[in-house]
């Protein structure tokens, strides 16, 4: 089934109301938010851009970082920071070229027991939530908005400890996907040992619009 929700705002004096149709307008409108359109209100006030930039945006925030040391290089002037990990509040344009170095490094071996662990939310309010091995089975998401399962390959068991250099290549779509809607997903993702440990964490948060 298709739910189409309007939303009526009415100004003081539109110019092109009456009085009486404005009062009737704030009526319908009140009656509305109080059957629970606040809550779909609130979603789509972060839904419309705060930015008029489109493209993608993204933040990060190391919260512990134990046992894996990494660096993140962009070429170009995408981002406006930049500490100890690499680069930081980056944002690429539709039509954007990516050319980015992510240099990683383990000081531990990963067997089994070990777990990644996803927090996040979407749009504010719609929960995204995973656990996965690091290794040995596969890693399956349950997408949400969409309603669908992605499943991702994990290495064999165990993983020692290890450095890779990736470089991460590529162009941007010319146009958004989202038709210039505003989505966002912010959260943390965790790295959980076998004795329930948090060794490493990050917190991430990227827009699209």
């Amino acid at each position: 089934s298709i739910v189409v929700v309007a939303f009526v705002v009415v100004d003081d004096d539109d110019g092109v109301h009456s009085k009486e149709e404005r009062n009737s307008l704030a009526a319908a409108n009140n009656r509305f938010l109080m059957r629970g359109g606040f809550f779909a209100n609130q979603i789509m006030k972060n839904i419309v851009a705060t930015s008029d930039e489109s493209g993608i945006t993204f933040s990060r925030t190391i919260v512990v970082a134990e046992n894996i040391d990494f660096h993140l290089g962009i070429k170009g002037d995408y981002c406006t920071s930049h500490d100890e990990y690499g680069e930081n509040d980056c944002h690429f344009g539709w039509g954007d070229s990516v050319d980015a170095t992510l240099d990683l490094e383990t000081s531990v071996d990963y067997d089994q027991g070990d777990e990644i662990h996803g927090n996040f939310k979407v749009d504010k309010y719609i929960p995204f939530k995973f656990t996965c091995k690091m290794c040995g089975e596969d890693c399956v998401l349950h997408i949400p908005v969409i309603d669908k399962d992605q499943s991702f390959p994990m290495p064999d068991c165990p993983i020692p400890a290890h450095s890779v250099s990736k470089v991460i290549e590529g162009v941007l779509p010319k146009s958004s996907p989202t038709k210039g809607v505003k989505t966002r997903i912010s959260g943390t993702l965790s790295l959980i040992n076998a004795n329930g440990h948090t060794t490493e964490q990050v917190k991430i948060s990227a827009e699209m619009k």
